[in-house]
């Protein structure tokens, strides 16, 4: 008899918010792989599930070392698999797993449920259909620029996850360098202390600097309606262009592959 793998999202703060289908099967499977076994017992036992399945840890430091486990779990009964909050694989462990089952013919059931993106998302109180997901904004302050600064140059929507200790510092940088574009920050979804904080970057900097900044943080910003300036980025490629001798008309046949318009870089080179 052939045995399934159960990819369970679970709660990312409130319980109640457990599917039936991912309840139904975190009751009756044999194993449960999780990230943290300390969590998913807690989780378990508030869910009123009896603690007779096998708790295996695969979190992101041992996924690989965990598949002698699951392959020993999985030939005598359907095994899940659970994240501590949320859906697997989104910036969570759990896509290797899938991986592993598929390239040994093993059945898998993905069990939708809540996504920390998706339930901001529609918080957000913004319409759009595109938008660039980046998981943890990145600690250094120069990664941070640049990942920001990408977002603008392509006038579109960005969503990350952000640290409580950092929150601050992101907040601080948009209203310095871009006080007008429209924001959205929320932290705690789905528990007690919720809260979302939208407007422009600058009232919303404002804000921050009077809430309570604890918990786990998702922030979106909305480039879709600044107008960038590239004309200190073309001025700068055109003077490159000048210093590498390149005629005019190589200047026009090389401005697509950088993005710039034919006539306006060599304007621009022709000023020099």
């Amino acid at each position: 008899m052939s045995h399934n793998l159960y990819i369970c999202s679970v709660p990312i703060g409130h319980d109640d918010d457990i599917t039936f289908r991912v309840h139904q099967i975190l009751s009756r499977v044999k194993t449960i792989l999780c990230e943290d076994t300390r969590v998913t017992k807690l989780l378990l036992k508030r869910l009123q599930i009896l603690h007779s399945q096998s708790l295996v840890r695969m979190d992101q430091y041992q996924e690989k070392r965990s598949y002698s486990a699951f392959d020993t779990a999985i030939q005598h009964g359907d095994v899940a698999y659970v994240s501590d909050a949320g859906t697997p694989g989104l910036c969570d462990p759990g896509a290797g797993l899938v991986q592993h089952a598929r390239k040994h013919n093993i059945s898998i059931a993905v069990l939708p449920g809540v996504s920390s993106v998706s339930a901001f998302i529609s918080g957000c109180g913004l319409l759009f259909s595109e938008y660039h997901f980046g998981g943890f904004l990145p600690k250094k302050y120069s990664d941070l620029d640049q990942v920001l600064s990408s977002i603008v140059e392509q006038q579109t929507v960005g969503i990350w996850f952000e640290s409580p200790k950092r929150i601050l510092r992101l907040s601080d940088h948009l209203k310095v360098e871009y006080p007008d574009v429209p924001v959205v920050f929320a932290k705690e979804l789905t528990k007690e202390h919720e809260v979302f904080f939208s407007g422009s970057a600058n009232d919303v900097n404002e804000q921050l600097h009077l809430a309570d900044v604890r918990g786990e943080w998702v922030v979106l910003i909305d480039a879709r309606g600044i107008v960038v300036d590239h004309s200190k980025q073309r001025k700068k490629l055109a003077i490159t262009m000048k210093d590498a001798g390149l005629t005019a008309k190589q200047v026009k046949l090389l401005a697509p592959i950088f993005d710039c318009p034919k006539n306006e870089l060599y304007d621009i080179f022709q000023a020099l």
